[in-house]
């Protein structure tokens, strides 16, 4: 009988862990930072990076749109959905425009900050790291 509680409580746990990262995320998020990273060297932000102003809304049907801030007004971003993965820390997303899935590693999340960082894929080994703000 033991056993079956200790099972039951793990079940709940996990459960609850997937719907609390997926409810942080869900809402509307600022991009603050815009920074690289290539073949070890420290992240260098961005500036002037077409990026820092967009606001990225992720929404409970698994789209996420993206209002292009003053920087690149006019500028149009392919269809988008995402989805969570590997134990919630990885988000991943399709683009109506290309094949396959692009995965973002989730840093750091919280009701105020999410951080995450992608591999580029190019031959320097870059990685982007995005910091948003809840907006």
């Amino acid at each position: 009988m033991k056993r079956i509680n200790f099972i039951i409580l793990i079940f709940f746990i996990l459960t609850a862990c997937k719907k609390t990262n997926e409810k942080l995320i869900i809402g509307s998020w600022k991009i603050e930072k815009h920074e690289y990273s290539y073949d070890g060297v420290i992240f260098d932000d961005i500036e002037n990076s077409c990026s820092t102003d967009d606001i990225w809304t992720f929404t409970k049907d698994g789209m996420v749109e993206v209002n292009q801030g003053l920087t690149c007004a006019g500028s149009s971003t392919p269809e988008t959905t995402w989805s969570l993965k590997d134990n919630d820390q990885t988000i991943v997303y399709t683009y109506d425009n290309a094949l396959g899935e692009y995965y973002s590693i989730i840093m750091q999340l919280d009701k105020k900050t999410l951080v995450t960082e992608f591999f580029t894929g190019d031959i320097e080994n870059g990685k982007v790291r995005n910091t948003f703000s809840k907006y």
